[in-house]
This record gives structure tokens, sequence and C-alpha cells, in this order.
């Protein structure tokens, strides 16, 4: 039977192949191909949700050919996992014929020192970001230093400090398929796995807890998801066995030393660990670890997220910026008692979202559960893990967004010019104006500035530095005598102002007081400031002979200048006084006041002191008319004692109601001594003569005191105060023990008429 079956399979096979082969037509001899079609292309805008694998999945239904996206925009693809809708790709028309090895994966981001080595016998090089990697390379981290690779099929396997990878990817030649992270192989170190959604990067701003479990802030609208996708799994080799990743994200170390164990953590999704014939499946949350020669240890429970007590700043502004915050153990669900304790934390700060470039590492012991670290300008991102006492790794708790601005200023080569430099991914105003992120602006330190700066696109939450005026050097100043008119009595004051770094004095007008004499100033004018050229008008009164000027200047900044010599006037020329010029004309008039008792009595009591002789004399009017002589005079323009002779009348009058007046007038002769001719001119004099009081001749005497103030040169005016005393000869024998003599004060104005000098 079986012979039978098979000669009829013969037979069916036999006409099959006869009819297919008569089917197919006579083949022609190839053409000769004919000169290459110049490349059309297209633009293809980018859809919410897509990846470079996804646009090559739509456009050329390849996903795996994503070296055609990144050949022709270079700036997008494999760098960005999740582009941005609405971008616009400029791509061939027609997909290009594959190359001859491809690449199975890139280097999308490299941090600090990260070789990679083609083939063994190759020396290894430094690593560059999107680096093609081929089957068979080898990528190491040395300490504090990190990479990222991607694959075709936007798998991410992140590489942490001291880890070597060797990419083998998809040995068959008979099945042409995307290239995947699957038979990796992970000798040493430490590398975290992100497949299926998560390979595409995060949607979204990181969730950020303040305290246990208070609030949740930060989350964006996730965008539109995109089309349904097929479960990810990647198998890594390692020294102590294959660790076996699906969807999600998972951590794989491979420690140092004869036994090499490997410990897989799943965060999320789940994996499994091989070792020899056992298998371990491994859910979200925990982690397993095996060593070589050894069976797998059961799966251990991760520690929870740690949550943040004190959030770091979004806004950082100093001029050493020290990153601060506190972080604690996450909160335990009720009721749960299999959650290990924290032993040690992992804290990350990088200078992207997704952890790829990592600024600093710690990991400090349990009791340090704040943050301290000096951390440089830009955007920078903070998370915190927790490792337990077998030193499983949790998964990271909260991302922490932080915008670091440094204030420190760097000088320039132009004086009290320093620049500030200020970080891409912040919103800053200088005074209110805005000024450009990602480079310097130049502050003008001789004024007051304030900064204010907030996360880009978040401007709630800002923060403001000020940067306060600098203190000038003390200043230098030079001040010259200028435009002087010694008969106007005015000049100006030219002034250099600089200071200690010969920079000028530039600012507003300021103030200026003079000192030392009868000298006004007025405000400084700018002559020209950028030099520090000023100019001071000043005028001065008679008898100021120097000055110096106090300069208040801005900011309550004070100079003083040097004593300056004002100049005198010229001396006017010098001519003879004639008679006329010695003669002068004074005339008096002044109130009177009796001094006498005798004189003053009202009371007609015979039987009283005066016997009832009641003159009842008191207040009166007084005035006096003297023409004078200058017997010596000084020089025009000098100084000196004035003496000279007069002669004068003077008259008194004292009513005394419905009896007639009491009337004396005073002819006479006297001196008058002046001991200044200056403006302001003190006297003395005093004269005698014949008194006529009544119809009768009696002997007089004044003397005066005054002050004359000269209003031109031919007329001066000034107070007078005289005493006057006319002698009663011959008095009434029973009354002769009283005095009778009229003595009075008289209390004026005086005015006196000179002809001029000559100048």
């Amino acid at each position: 039977m079986r012979s039978r079956h098979a000669a009829l399979g013969a037979v069916i096979a036999s006409l099959l192949v006869a009819s297919s082969a008569a089917a197919q037509p006579r083949r022609r001899p190839p053409r000769s191909p004919g000169p290459a079609a110049p490349t059309e292309f297209i633009t293809v805008t980018v859809r919410a949700g897509e990846t470079c694998a996804a646009v090559a999945r739509r456009v050329y239904r390849a996903p795996g050919r994503t070296e055609v996206i990144h050949q022709h925009n270079p700036t997008v693809c494999p760098g960005q996992r999740r582009l941005t809708a609405g971008l616009v790709l400029r791509l061939p028309r027609r997909l290009p014929a594959a190359p001859r090895p491809s690449p199975v994966a890139w280097l999308t981001a490299v941090n600090n020192a990260v070789q990679v080595q083609t083939l063994p016998t190759a020396q290894p090089r430094a690593a560059r970001s999107n680096d093609a990697l081929f089957r068979g390379t080898r990528v190491s981290t040395e300490v504090r230093s990190s990479a990222e690779l991607t694959f075709q099929d936007e798998t991410q396997l992140r590489l942490y400090e001291s880890t070597l990878v060797v990419i083998l990817g998809d040995t068959s030649t008979r099945v042409r398929r995307t290239a995947t992270a699957r038979d990796t192989t992970l000798v040493n170190g430490s590398l975290r796995a992100f497949l299926g959604d998560l390979a595409h990067g995060p949607g979204g701003s990181a969730p950020v807890v303040v305290g246990p479990v208070i609030g949740i802030v930060g989350r964006r609208p996730p965008p539109r998801r995109p089309p349904a996708r097929r479960r990810s799994q990647v198998a890594i080799n390692t020294p102590g066995g294959r660790a076996i990743l699906r969807d999600g994200e998972s951590q794989l170390s491979v420690s140092e030393g004869a036994r090499a164990a490997t410990t897989l953590t799943v965060y999320r999704g789940s994996g499994q660990l091989r070792s020899g014939a056992q298998t371990v499946t491994i859910p979200e949350g925990f982690g397993a670890r095996a060593e070589a020669g050894e069976r797998i240890a059961p799966v251990h429970r991760l520690p929870l997220a740690p949550v943040w007590t004190a959030l770091p700043p979004a806004v950082l502004l100093a001029p050493s910026p020290s990153l601060v915050g506190a972080y604690g153990p996450g909160v335990t669900p009720p009721g749960d008692r299999g959650v290990p304790a924290p032993a040690e934390w992992h804290v990350q700060v990088a200078r992207d979202e997704a952890f790829t470039v990592l600024e600093s590492e710690a990991r400090p012991a349990l009791a340090v559960d704040h943050l301290e670290l000096p951390i440089t300008p830009g955007q920078r991102f903070v998370r915190v893990s927790a490792l337990d006492a077998e030193r499983y790794e949790g998964p990271f708790g909260p991302v922490a967004r932080v915008a670091v601005v440094s204030t420190a200023l760097t000088p320039t080569a132009e004086p009290y010019r320093e620049s500030l430099s200020l970080p891409s991914g912040v919103s800053c105003t200088l005074d209110g104006a805005p000024v450009a992120a990602g480079g310097s602006t130049v502050l003008d330190r001789l004024r007051p500035h304030t900064l204010r700066c907030a996360p880009e696109g978040d401007g709630g939450s800002a923060a403001e530095a000020t940067f306060e005026r600098a203190a000038r050097a003390p200043y230098r100043v030079s001040a010259t005598l200028e435009e002087a008119d010694p008969v106007a009595r005015r000049a100006r004051v030219r002034l250099r102002l600089l200071d200690r770094s010969d920079v000028a004095y530039a600012e507003e007008a300021f103030a200026a007081q003079a000192r030392g004499g009868p000298v006004s100033a007025e405000q400084g004018r700018a002559v020209d400031a950028a030099a520090g050229e000023w100019s001071v008008p000043v005028r001065w009164s008679v008898g100021a002979t120097s000055f110096s000027l106090h300069l208040t200047l801005a900011a309550d900044e004070a100079v003083d200048t040097e004593a300056l010599s004002l100049p005198r006037p010229p001396p006017p020329p010098v001519v003879p006084d004639g008679f006329p010029q010695r003669l002068s004309l004074r005339a008096e008039g002044l109130y009177a006041n009796m001094l006498s008792s005798y004189q003053r009595n009202a009371d007609e009591d015979t039987s009283g002191v005066f016997m009832g002789n009641a003159k009842a004399i008191t207040h009166g009017l007084a005035g006096s008319l003297r023409l004078g002589l200058d017997l010596r005079r000084p020089a025009v323009g000098t100084r000196g004692l004035v003496f000279g002779v007069e002669l004068f009348a003077a008259g008194v009058v004292f009513p005394r109601g419905e009896e007639a007046p009491g009337v004396s007038t005073l002819l006479g002769a006297g001196v008058r001594l002046t001991p200044s001719n200056g403006a302001v001119q003190p006297w003395v004099s005093a004269g005698a003569g014949a008194a006529l009081t009544g119809g009768l001749l009696r002997f007089g005497f004044d003397a005066g005191l005054g002050v004359d103030f000269r209003l031109g040169r031919a007329l001066s005016i000034g107070p007078v105060l005289r005493y006057v005393q006319v002698v009663e000869l011959g008095g009434d024998p029973a009354i002769e023990a009283l005095s009778e003599d009229a003595r009075m004060i008289q209390v004026g104005l005086g005015l006196t008429l000179r002809f001029p000098r000559g100048r």
C-alpha cells in the first residue's frame, strides 16, 4: 500500500512540474542596466503617537527600515522615539535597497566615556551619538558613564556604568526580519530594557509626588494611542544564564567575580530567568537572582518607590547651585507585610527626562534621606529608588524637574560689564524684558538688575534673583576754574571724574556744594560724559578768596575737589580825590526820649519834690542836618581809617498837650571817625555847640554812633543812636539839689550823600 501511494504521488508531482514548466515563458537574455534614475522625494507628516518605526511601517510597510528615515532626517531618528505630531519628514518615494550588512541598532545616547569595538581584533574607539551598531559589536561604559542602544524594532537597552554588552542580533540568513536585541550578551555591569510602548519614550512628564501620597501633579494628557502592536520579547545571554524580557521595563545586572550572579528585576511587564534546566517566571514588582552552578533563588519582592517629602525647587537660582530636597520610603498598603524595607538609596540626576544622560549618581546610606548635591545649570531631572538588604533595587519614584540657573557673573574685557549665562530649558526676564535662553547676556553692573526665571512652558513656578549695583572704586577728581569773571563774581569749574579703574563717571547729573567761603554752586552738567568731563557754575560774594566743591554722585557716593583760588577784581584806576569828593551831607530823623526826671515831671503839687514845677517833657521827634569834610581818607581801592569834621544843626520837639511844646535847637561842630571805608562803615561822632531853648542860649553837646551801608557809589544808609545833653547854667537856688540839665536819647535812621570818587 505504501509503495502504491508513493508511486501515485510521484506521478502527480511529475505532472505538476510539467504543467508548471509549460506555463513558464521563455526567458530573454538580461538587458544591460541603464543609468540610475534620480531619487524622487516626498514629504510625510508625522501623526500623533508615531515613532520612526511606525512611519516606516506606514510609508514602506517595512518597520525595520528606520535607517532610511534617519539617513534623510538625521536630527530626528533614531534620537527621538515618539515624534512630534505635525513634524514634516523628507523621504524617498520608493524604498531603497537594504544595505549589506545593515545595522541592527544605534547608539542613541552617549554620556561620558563609552567605547565601541566592531571586531574582536579591532581597537576600541570612543563612541559617538547615533553610531550604527552591527552584529558582533561590543559596547562598553566606563565609570560615571552610560549609553542607550535603540534597535530597529525600537527596543531600548540603557547601559549603566562599568557595563559590557556584545550585540549579536539575528544570525539567520534565510529569514529577513526586524533586528532586535535578542541574542545580545551582557558580559558584566547593568542595563535597563524598555520594550513595547515604553520604548517610545515617556508620553508626558513623570508624576511628581510630595509627601506620602499627597497628590500628583504635572501629568500632561496622554497622546492618542498608536495602533495595537505585537508584544515584544527579548532574550539576553549572561554568564549565569539567559534572561527573557517582555513588554515593559526591566533591569538586568551581572556582578563581577567567579560566580557572576545574574539579577533580573521587573518593574513593568514580566520576564523569565533561565539557568541550566531551571526557568523562573518573574512578575511585575519582583526580581530573581541566578549564580553560576546554583539554582535560581525564589522570586523576591522589590522595595516600593520612594516619595518626595520635600520636593526640590522648580527653579534654582544661585551663584553655586546646590540641589536640595528630601525623600522617604513609599507608603505600604494596609495589611501588606511582605514589602522589604529600604536599606540604601539610589539617586540619579539627569540632563534629559529619559535619564539617558546622567549628570550625577549616588547611593547614599538609609540615614541620608535628603539631597545636597552640587548641580550644573540647565534643565535637570531627579529621581530616587530604594535598595533592600539583598541588594534588590525597586522602581524609581516620581521625577522632579528642576530648572537650574547659575547667577555667577563672568567679567568681560569692559569694566563694570559682566556676562550672565542662561541655560536652555528656562524662560527668563531681566528687568522685565525677556532674554534668550541657551546663551549669555551682558549686565551693566553700575545699575541694579532683577532676574526672573521659570521652567520653559511653566510660568507659575518662577524664582527671582537680584544683582545689586557694583561698588565703584573710589573716584579721582581734577578741577580747574574756567571763564572766571572777577567783576561779576562768577565762573565755571571744569571737572574730570574717573574711578581707580580710569572709568569715567557717566551717570546722571550730580549735586555740587561749595565749601570754604560765601560761594554758591549749581548742579553739575555734562560736557563729555563718556570722558567724565563735567561743568559746575559757581558764584561768589565780596570777600570770598577760595573754595572747594563737595560732589554727591549717584548712589550717594561723594568726592571733594582740592581748594580753588578765586580771582580778585582788578583795582580801579586811581583818581585823586578833589574837594567835592571829600564832602558829605547827612540827614537824620530820630525819635527822642527825655531822660531827666526834672524835665519829665508832671506833678503840679508845690509841696512835692519839684515844688509844682511840672514841665511834662517825655517823648518827641528830632532831626539833624550835618555837613562833613573828610580830612583823612585812604586811596581808592584800599581800606583804612576815615577821619573828618562836620558842622551840624539839630533840633528836637517835645509835644506837651495844650501847652506850648518844648523845643531845643543845637548848632555846633564836631568830629567823625570811620574805621573802614568799605561797603559796611561803622562810625562814631562827637560835637558841641550852642543850644537855644525857649529863647535862652545854653551850652549843649551830643555823641553818636551808627553803621552806614553803601547803596552805591554816592549813597549810604544806616541806623543812628545819639545822646544829647543841654547844660543848665545858674539853676533855681530852691531846687539846686536837683539837676535841671535836659538829657535825652535819640534813635533813628541816617542817610548820607557824597560826591562819587573816581574809579
